[in-house]
């Protein structure tokens, strides 16, 4: 059975879709198998990044256009890594049952199954379609992102998600280096899953850097 854990956050543009990619690469380099499922409808964003070239997606094989098999692309120089892309235009509602068998496939097939998951309201409803999974709430130090993420936190309380915990991306080296991470994990009654300083690169995990290998491979050992 896999292990299932949804990434999301209380406001956009903070990461999340990154630490998701990420933490799929790291547990692919510790020889596990990996299904990226990404649920932001009308962007796609991390099939891009991981340079995957789509033909299929989610909505094909929901509205069975394609099979399963079709639309889960193996991700490029990565083994055991494979992404089930967004629909890259609005078109049709998600059917619940027929995305339940889906699941249940990944389920059978995979060891980690990280979903990235729309910001903000849609969590509550997805945490309860994978039932009893983890989440990783990813938020940047701007204040208005930790107040989302507050009260995101406190939806979430009320699904029946395994495990919580806290990811705060764009740390700068004073941030860091005055444990304000920490504080606000504090702050939030979160656990803290990790941090990462801010990237000022386009991040393209197609052919990962070094330095974001080793930190793939940190945050791929808490999710063990």
């Amino acid at each position: 059975m896999a292990r299932k854990v949804v990434f999301s956050s209380g406001a956009s543009g903070v990461g999340k879709t990154s630490v998701c990619a990420l933490s799929g690469v790291g547990l692919s380099m510790l020889g596990k198998k990996v299904a990226l499922l990404d649920l932001n409808v009308g962007y796609n964003c991390l099939s891009q990044q991981l340079g995957v070239k789509a033909e299929f997606d989610l909505l094909d094989v929901l509205y069975a256009r394609c099979r399963l098999k079709q639309a889960l692309y193996p991700v490029p120089n990565y083994s055991q890594l494979y992404s089930l892309p967004a629909p890259r235009q609005v078109a049709g509602k998600v059917d619940i049952i027929v995305l339940h068998r889906l699941l249940n496939f990944l389920d059978e097939n995979f060891d980690f199954l990280l979903i990235d998951c729309p910001a903000w309201i849609e969590l509550p409803f997805y945490t309860r379609i994978f039932g009893h999974g983890e989440v990783v709430l990813v938020s940047s130090t701007d204040k208005n992102s930790i107040l989302s993420t507050n009260n995101l936190a406190g939806c979430v309380c009320g699904c029946e998600c395994a495990y919580m915990r806290l990811f705060i991306n764009n740390l700068s080296p004073k941030e860091k280096k005055n444990c304000v991470d920490t504080e606000i994990a504090k702050w939030l009654g979160l656990e803290l899953f990790d941090s990462l300083l801010a990237w000022h690169n386009p991040l393209d995990l197609s052919n990962i850097q070094s330095d974001l290998c080793a930190e793939s491979l940190k945050f791929a050992k808490k999710l063990l």
